[in-house]
């Protein structure tokens, strides 16, 4: 997994230099190379595998793809980056008593993890428990997030230039373009959905029942509908659309032999 920097992120490190906060800003980076790394961690643990983590203006993303998980995996996987943060307070704490001569960057470590905990818990999208609330299928609660989040960063960016705060009108400013592009590419993605983009012949892929349902997965093609024959069980068919249904009701590591008769 390795690690890259958003154009944008070497700006606000020039900003928080000439602010006197480059340490603080260094404590900052690691607090959310844990948040990010925990993220990632979980995702393994159900089979998907994270590819990088991007460090942002503000925050960081780690690149994996976990819509196809159940929505219990994908809470836990969400959850994590805060959970590592506050354990990590935790683990600095015990070692202020051992090592009193670094108090100093250990109190800048521990409220730079705090602050990466709490602010992602805050229920405004595209913090990690807003993504928690847009899990759930009810298309008003999805709406009324982004309505809410929209609202809530356009005023914190309009408070900060009334204080001439530039490094939370940045953050105001950052969080609203992510706001709105991810209201954007969830609508896209529901259109398409809806009108069913995979068209043409269906692919069949002969499969054995002793692989998983993560190694189906991964046969499946994104543009045409996909056909599975299982042939050490009498040629059973099993469609793409089956396998959906399969993911929502058992582990990505569970074996098809122990599924079908």
């Amino acid at each position: 997994m390795r690690i890259v920097f958003h154009p944008l992120f070497l700006l606000v490190i020039v900003i928080a230099i000439w602010m006197g906060l480059g340490m603080f800003m260094l404590m900052a980076i690691l607090a959310v190379l844990i948040h990010e790394s925990a993220h990632a961690i979980v995702a393994g643990r159900y089979g998907v595998r994270a590819t990088k983590i991007t460090l942002l203006p503000f925050g960081g993303e780690v690149s994996i793809d976990c819509a196809f998980l159940p929505r219990g995996a994908q809470v836990k996987i969400l959850i994590a980056g805060s959970l590592a943060n506050m354990i990590a307070c935790v683990v600095a704490i015990s070692f202020s008593w051992l090592l009193p001569f670094a108090f100093g960057l250990l109190g800048l470590f521990i409220v730079a993890n705090v602050s990466v905990a709490i602010v992602n818990m805050l229920p405004f999208y595209p913090l990690d428990m807003g993504k928690i609330i847009a899990l759930g299928d009810n298309e008003k609660i999805t709406k009324a997030l982004f309505f809410v989040s929209n609202l809530v960063f356009s005023m914190l960016f309009v408070a900060a230039i009334f204080i001439q705060s530039l490094v939370l009108a940045l953050f105001a400013a950052c969080m609203l373009i992510s706001v709105n592009t991810e209201t954007k590419d969830k609508y896209v993605s529901k259109l398409c959905k809806v009108l069913s983009v995979k068209q043409g012949p269906v692919r069949e892929v002969a499969i054995q029942s002793s692989m998983t349902l993560l190694e189906l997965l991964r046969q499946v093609n994104h543009r045409k509908y996909t056909k599975f024959i299982i042939t050490d069980k009498r040629n059973i068919v099993l469609y793409e659309t089956s396998l959906e249904k399969l993911l929502t009701e058992h582990k990505l590591d569970t074996r098809l032999l122990d599924i079908i008769d």
